[in-house]
């Protein structure tokens, strides 16, 4: 009888422990899963993090409304990494989805981020604060939408001026621009007189924009498009500013925020992105730039001409021999938005299922 009570409570005493091996195991178990699911998810507030700090700007421009990329993995530890995926809603609204990964684990996080662009232009093709001249020149108030830009572009807006000035006394036409017939918009001419009293809103916004400059250029140029070896955009290249006239490109969704920090000359050759100079800028030899361009000194386009399309600015007045600025909504808000830093919407951010 004590024998066989041994043998039972040797044998219960076993059970037990199997019991409480086995709850181990599993507790060991749910705990290996949870910690992986802590690091997925600070994997995934990493990728947004990153998006955020580092906007793929490139990326983003080449997106139509209602369409989504997804980036390559990046590795946050040797076991741990995040990927994005990043979706044009509208305009300049965003949604940024962030999938962290750690072992086995998984967890998702959605972002809504709108981008800010600075107020760089007035509501004109041509906006001067200082004296302007106009002889074989174009400039165009009406909404446009640049050549193979309409994957991107919404429908046209209403016609803005042509040329906005704080006081129309500052302008003189040559012969050819008699009676002003080389200024369409609506009106062909503003007179604005709180173009002064915004001096230093957009002089902050210059400064706001000049801080992105990822171009710094001066003397001459000829900007071109340029792809390597591999058909990719060759951003390192000083002299490529993207490719303007064709979505297809490679290098269409390049729009780079070019600063010069003193005069500049743009001696024939396209590009597009903001444009910033803090002396003067001549464009010659028929030179293209589609975008913003904000001069701190005098606009000149040589009697070989030259195009802006999207809208100018320049604080020391223009000369315009020959060529045409051309407003165009979508160019400006577009290339715009590669000098503004996304902001989150108010929320925060949400974890997906």
């Amino acid at each position: 009888m004590a024998l066989a009570i041994v043998l039972v409570a040797l044998m219960l005493v076993g059970a037990l422990a199997g019991l409480a091996v086995s709850a181990a195991r599993r507790d060991r178990h749910e705990a290996t899963i949870g910690l992986r699911s802590v690091r997925a998810l600070g994997a995934a507030e990493a990728g947004l993090s990153s998006a955020l700090a580092g906007w793929p700007a490139s990326v983003a421009a080449t997106l139509a409304p209602g369409s989504f990329v997804r980036l390559d993995p990046v590795a946050v530890t040797a076991t741990d990494s995040f990927t994005l995926s990043i979706a044009r809603l509208a305009g300049e609204l965003y949604l940024v989805r962030s999938e962290g990964r750690a072992g086995a684990a998984r967890r998702e996080l959605a972002q809504v981020v709108r981008l800010h662009s600075p107020a760089l232009l007035p509501r004109s093709a041509l906006g001067a604060l200082g004296p302007v001249r106009l002889d074989s020149a174009r400039l165009a108030g009406g909404d446009s939408t640049p050549a193979g830009w309409g994957v991107w572009c919404e429908a046209p807006g209403p016609a803005v001026a042509g040329l906005r000035l704080p006081d129309a006394m500052s302008l003189t036409t040559a012969p050819g621009c008699a009676g002003l017939g080389c200024v369409t918009g609506a009106p062909p001419l503003a007179t604005d007189t709180t173009l002064a009293a915004r001096r230093a809103e957009f002089l902050a916004a210059f400064d706001s924009a000049a801080a992105r400059a990822n171009r710094v250029v001066s003397g001459d140029v000829a900007p071109a498009s340029l792809t390597d070896s591999a058909g990719r955009c060759a951003i390192g290249v000083a002299t490529n500013w993207g490719e303007p006239d064709s979505s297809g490109s490679a290098c269409a969704g390049w729009l780079p925020v070019v600063l010069a920090p003193g005069d500049l000359r743009i001696t024939g050759g396209r590009g597009q992105g903001v444009l910033l100079v803090r002396g003067d800028l001549e464009l010659a030899g028929g030179a293209e730039f589609v975008g913003s361009v904000v001069v701190l000194g005098t606009l000149r386009m040589a009697a070989s001409g030259g195009r802006i399309m999207g809208g100018a600015l320049a604080f020391g007045g223009a000369d315009i021999a020959a060529g045409a600025i051309v407003r165009s909504a979508c160019a400006a808000a577009r290339t715009g938005a590669a000098a503004a830093p996304p902001r989150r919407l108010p929320g925060g951010w949400a974890e997906l299922d």
